[in-house]
């Protein structure tokens, strides 16, 4: 980037959503988590940190606990990123700009972001799976497993359909009822994506997806998020029967054979958990790596204080 501007923090409420989304739109490496209107959506209170006339932009998800400024990962947020605009090189003065502003404003840091943005000791490396859908079906087919050929095979032996629905409760019933013990996702968020699949945005949509069986019974649910880059796999889960009929694969092959050719990936959304990440390796994507950070910045005593409340 030729000019040296200077970082600046912009309340979300006079951020230019224009010129904010212009930026992350013309970032091929950035998420559909860092436009606008999802921000909104799922950071209930959030900052933007702005670099110059928005040639580059950084969502600053956080939040003040009792006086305390954090810096936080929202819930279905995977990583926040450093959004260039046209996807340039950033360099080091934009970076390192960066570095020091969220450092200057936040102690406490629980957040996930991508390179080039870094905070200081990673505390994690984690792992993301994306599917360049560009190839012609037979030649992504080709780098299926034997295991996840053998399970689309099995779930269209058993007359299994794909059909896009308007209806998202069907996918939180679904998602609940199967994950929602473990997820323990709070009743906001459940009602963040309701918002989503209900109103139309500038530059992304939800799509939600049902499986069905040869009788018409659902066995199966999903909710995407699409953009001009990215097909984002954001909640999906079978019923029981659903998930004796490999229903789950059976959703992704399909998804792949009707996306096959455009210009867009299919992004898996992680996963660490061993299970989940050899499910999505079955249809042969390739890895990205990003970072978590937990960071606990504060001086003693209160630094003990909150490695008590916190665990770090």
């Amino acid at each position: 980037m030729a000019k040296q501007y200077r970082w600046r923090i912009v309340q979300a409420g006079a951020i230019d959503p224009l010129l904010w989304d212009r930026c992350v739109a013309s970032d091929p490496a950035a998420k559909v988590y860092n436009y606008y209107d999802y921000l909104n959506t799922f950071a209930r209170t959030w900052k933007g940190a702005v670099y110059g006339d928005y040639e580059a932009c950084f969502p600053l998800t956080g939040f003040r606990k009792g006086h305390l400024p954090w810096l936080m990962k929202p819930a279905a947020t995977q990583q926040l990123q450093l959004a260039v605009l046209g996807g340039i090189n950033p360099g080091p003065a934009v970076t390192e700009g960066l570095r020091e502003l969220i450092l200057q404003h936040y102690k406490v840091i629980q957040v996930a972001v991508s390179p080039p943005v870094d905070l200081g000791p990673v505390t994690r490396v984690r792992t993301n799976y994306c599917l360049d859908l560009s190839p012609e079906y037979s030649l992504l087919r080709s780098g299926f497993t034997r295991s996840g050929l053998r399970n689309i095979k099995k779930a269209e032996a058993a007359g299994l359909s794909l059909e896009q629905t308007a209806d998202i409760d069907i996918v939180i019933e679904l998602y609940q009822a199967a994950y929602g013990a473990l997820a323990q996702l709070k009743t906001y968020v459940y009602e963040a994506f309701r918002k989503l699949a209900g109103q139309q945005y500038r530059h992304f949509r939800a799509r939600t997806y049902v499986v069905k069986e040869e009788s018409g019974t659902i066995v199966f649910a999903a909710l995407l998020l699409e953009d001009h880059k990215a097909l984002y796999y954001v909640l999906g889960a079978p019923t029981e029967k659903g998930r004796s009929l490999r229903a789950t694969y059976y959703f992704i092959g399909e998804l792949i054979r009707q996306n096959a050719g455009k210009p867009i990936k299919l992004d898996f959304e992680g996963s660490d958990i061993k299970s989940v990440a050899d499910f999505y390796l079955s249809f042969g994507p390739q890895e990205e790596k990003y970072h978590f950070y937990q960071l606990n910045r504060y001086a003693q005593p209160l630094k003990w204080v909150l490695q008590s409340v916190l665990g770090f």
